[in-house]
């Protein structure tokens, strides 16, 4: 089978950087799909309950990982003006 210039041109060229830009977007934005349909199975939520337990457990991991977290007992956080003791044992 022949091509022409032209198919030929088109088959060979390389990836511009907006398809590769929306590539990795789309695998990025596949991927999160995943994670929030497990969760969202997982727990019996909603996707919106899905998306709050993902990032809090992501924020959470990061605070890890950072020596952050776990707080202490003695730990204390500001919530509308009053000091509070955390709830974290």
């Amino acid at each position: 089978m022949k091509f022409t210039s032209d198919a030929r041109g088109t088959a060979t060229a390389a990836a511009g950087e907006e398809e590769l830009v929306n590539s990795g977007l789309e695998e990025t934005m596949v991927a999160a799909y995943g994670e929030l349909r497990s969760i969202q199975k997982g727990h019996g939520v909603d996707m919106r309950t899905a998306a709050f337990m993902n990032a809090i457990e992501k924020v959470a991991m990061a605070y890890q990982q950072r020596g952050i977290f776990p707080l202490s007992r003695a730990t204390t956080f500001k919530v509308a003006g009053s000091v509070r003791h955390s709830p974290i044992p």
